[in-house]
């Protein structure tokens, strides 16, 4: 899946100003004429052959960001095409596998008016394709709806994706993680990537077109007078490849009606998603 780095350190430079995410013309030559018409582009993926283009936008006639497709024709780039409506919610950031049949993306849900308790949720969503029809998107089961910026590797099997959490009492900053899938349904817990400080937040991770050990992202750096975007890059360690996965069942008793269940213990290996 190829990023523009440009484009999404533009990207986080209007998020931190303004709270909005709407990237440059410039990076977007492929959809710069969908902008001429009043489309605001949150940000795109390109299909490992470049061919074809998932992106998130709003059109004139939408009411918040939702996904589309595009593909490139003799004539130019097709007409975009809904993947599915998005009613009461956003779909941003925007990833897909490269047999074009699986998608995931960011489900912003907005809290809700009036109530201190609410808040805004960023759930990390699946869906596939079926008979030239994109299912019902679901969340992860590991997504915990603080999540950004997911990106499928090459594998299907791997993701990459930001996520806010705690540095302390009153501060949550990005950190990267990634996790591995299982089944249809089932994911490893996910495996924090950087280290880091606490003045420093991780975005858009991707994994390098010319080297797949090296894990590119951006890293925002906070400070009391500026903020500064930078292009870093990681090696994923040999041991990244063979991470198992240990998955622990035992017996356990319910207290309150005095009742047991039994279950098994089962090791996966996380590159296969076999048992060991």
């Amino acid at each position: 899946m190829k990023r523009f780095f440009s484009s999404f350190i533009l990207t986080l430079v209007v998020t931190l100003m303004f709270g909005d995410v709407h990237l440059s013309a410039t990076d977007q030559t492929a959809l710069s004429f969908l902008q001429k018409e009043g489309w605001s582009i949150q940000s795109q993926a390109y299909s490992f052959d470049s061919l074809s283009i998932l992106f998130s936008a709003k059109s004139p006639q939408d009411t918040y960001h939702t996904l589309y497709t595009t593909h490139i024709t003799k004539e130019g780039w097709s007409t975009p095409q809904q993947v599915f409506q998005a009613d009461d919610f956003e779909a941003i950031d925007p990833t897909w596998s490269p047999s074009q049949n699986q998608l995931y993306f960011i489900k912003h849900t907005f809290a809700i008016p009036d109530n201190k308790k609410s808040e805004d949720k960023f759930q990390i969503c699946s869906s596939s394709l079926s008979n030239n029809q994109w299912s019902t998107p679901t969340p992860i089961i590991i997504s915990e709806g603080c999540e950004s910026t997911p990106f499928l590797a090459e594998d299907e099997q791997t993701l990459f994706f930001a996520k806010k959490v705690s540095i302390s009492r009153n501060k949550k900053l990005y950190r990267l993680f990634f996790t591995r899938k299982l089944d249809a349904y089932n994911w490893v817990v996910p495996t924090p990537l950087v280290e880091t400080e606490d003045n420093v937040e991780h975005y858009t991770p991707s994994i390098s077109q010319h080297n797949d050990t090296i894990l590119q992202f951006l890293s925002c750096i906070q400070s009391k007078n500026n903020t500064r975007i930078t292009e870093d890059t990681i090696h994923l360690l040999p041991s990244f490849r063979r991470l198992p996965i240990l998955t622990l069942w035992g017996n356990v008793t319910d207290y309150i009606h005095h009742t047991g269940i039994a279950a098994d213990i089962t090791i996966y290996d996380a590159i296969t998603s076999q048992p060991l």
